[in-house]
């Protein structure tokens, strides 16, 4: 018997502080080796410069390699990347290829070879943009 996918759950400086501090992550990676976890995740809930301290495109790609599931959640912000700025319309509107904001932020992420997983807790928490995230 194993743990399919052990998730460290709405990390942020404080929590990603207490991983190193405990020594957490060593202690995920020998249950991994023992059997007892298939996969290592991790979601991210902090700030933009939090993030690129802790977890950049290189940080994605390392864990990838390392086997960690990487888990987007809430890939959208609320709301807030389905509404762009005008510059970005601007650039989706003078695409070939017509899709709605919506539909180029999760293709984006749906596309990268080291996400395990998107999960769009909009639908929860919005019914309208919910029901635009399946169009």
């Amino acid at each position: 018997m194993y743990i399919d996918t052990y998730l460290f759950y709405a990390m942020n400086k404080k929590g990603l502080e207490k991983l190193k501090k405990y020594h957490l992550i060593d202690k995920i990676i020998e249950a991994k080796k023992a059997g007892k976890i298939k996969y290592i995740g991790f979601s991210f809930h902090d700030t933009l410069p939090v993030f690129k301290e802790q977890a950049t495109t290189e940080g994605l790609k390392y864990a990838a390699k390392k086997g960690m599931a990487i888990v987007i959640i809430e890939p959208l912000k609320g709301g807030k990347l389905a509404n762009p700025p005008a510059e970005v319309l601007e650039v989706i509107e003078k695409s070939k290829t017509k899709r709605t904001s919506v539909d180029w932020a999760l293709q984006f992420l749906w596309n990268l070879p080291e996400v395990s997983v998107v999960l769009n807790c909009a639908i929860i928490n919005n019914v309208t943009l919910g029901r635009s995230n399946v169009r």
